[in-house]
């Protein structure tokens, strides 16, 4: 069940993105020739907004590769501080102790 929710909302991101795209994509298409009022002209404001979405979605594709290589790094950090805080000890040397 909790598969399935998680599937379900991972699909409906995806889906809010893309749409996100395609309607910043269609927007500047539709009014890049548009008449502008100046230097406040809202359309120009609003064609930046879109330009700057598409651009920012550069980082949604490398942050879960950074991410992925930090979670490599650490469990390869870790491993290695497992393996040098192993000390010999009588007992993992099997040495019998005579008295």
């Amino acid at each position: 069940m909790k598969n399935s929710i998680t599937k379900i909302m991972a699909l409906m991101l995806a889906l809010v993105v893309f749409a996100g795209v395609f309607v910043s994509v269609d927007y500047v298409g539709g009014h890049m020739h548009h008449e502008c009022t100046g230097d406040h002209c809202e359309i120009c404001i609003h064609i930046r907004e879109a330009i700057n979405y598409i651009s920012n979605l550069k980082s949604l594709i490398v942050l879960p590769f950074v991410a992925a290589v930090v979670c490599l790094m650490t469990q390869a950090f870790k491993k290695a501080e497992t393996v040098s805080l192993v000390k010999h000890t009588l007992i993992s040397l099997k040495v019998e102790l005579l008295n």
